[in-house]
């Protein structure tokens, strides 16, 4: 298993089936989500009437009729401005076959962690067969994370589930990492900085020693808060509205950096001990 710190339960359903296409040997997987969403979300209802709850309509835009979802067509522009219908057919044959994972190449592990950039997490397990491991694919798919782990490789696959083909990682615990193309991650803005002060420096390493240093449990603060703040709201408690922070104005930095420190000790995060998964991959 990854060491990725984790506090829900372990996936119980797949969510699709692939086929993990190496040289000639083809592996039939199950494919798991490996996230939760915790959230506690609001609903529309019209005039806050729980009764008359508020749905969604296709609009003609042009308009602004409600029209039937029937008569909508799905075109595309092309370059020279022009819309052009393209059917699912046509986008069946860009993305190649559904649910094959072909191997593109293979990734020295550090460098695809620090290359790609994830857009979801995903967990890859050999697919069972009435409750039981399918015994060919456990097998080749043992070899194949065996490799992994002894070259420190990350395989790269192009895979087409439900939608359009993305690419992915598949790592030697079993992870699967979808990764945005390099088409879709911005160049990053350049950044021209003062220089700092070596006293300004001194103080700054102890603010961040007063804050503390960890590896913590991440609670889903935002769902946790909406809950509770729902349940008081219930019981018919008025919940004050907390103030945003001024912006500091000070350019005294180490005056600044001194009375950070001062307000931080005594004040360390009581953040939960994370739990890591130690156990082999089944």
């Amino acid at each position: 298993m990854s060491n990725f710190i984790s506090g829900a339960d372990a996936p119980s359903r797949s969510i699709g089936t692939i086929t993990l296409s190496w040289g000639l040997m083809n592996m039939s997987l199950s494919l798991y989500s490996a996230t939760e969403e915790v959230s506690l979300g609001r609903k529309e209802f019209v005039e806050g009437d729980p009764s008359r709850p508020a749905g969604r309509a296709v609009i003609d835009k042009s308009t602004g009729d409600i029209v039937d979802s029937s008569t909508v067509i799905r075109l595309a522009e092309a370059d020279n401005g022009a819309w052009i219908e393209v059917t699912d057919e046509e986008m069946a044959a860009i993305v190649g076959v559904r649910n094959v994972a072909e191997i593109l190449t293979f990734i020295p592990t550090a460098e695809a962690m620090t290359n790609y950039v994830p857009s979801a997490y995903m967990q890859v397990r050999p697919k069972k067969i009435k409750g039981v491991n399918d015994p060919a694919s456990a097998k080749a798919f043992a070899l194949f994370l065996q490799v992994l782990s002894e070259r420190g490789l990350s395989a790269l696959v192009s895979l087409a589930t439900r939608g359009p083909a993305r690419y992915g990682l598949i790592t030697e615990t079993g992870d699967f990492l979808y990764v945005y193309s390099t088409d879709e991650v911005r160049k990053p803005i350049p950044m021209v900085l003062p220089s700092v002060e070596a006293d300004h420096l001194a103080m700054a390493q102890l603010l961040v020693d007063a804050i503390g240093v960890s590896t913590p449990v991440l609670p889903n603060v935002t769902a946790n808060g909406m809950r509770a703040l729902v349940n008081a709201k219930a019981a018919g408690v008025v919940v004050p509205i907390g103030a945003e922070p001024a912006v500091t104005k000070e350019i005294d930095l180490m005056a600044s950096l001194q009375a950070s420190i001062e307000a931080k000790r005594g004040q360390a995060t009581a953040w939960p001990a994370p739990t890591v998964s130690t156990e082999a991959v089944a």
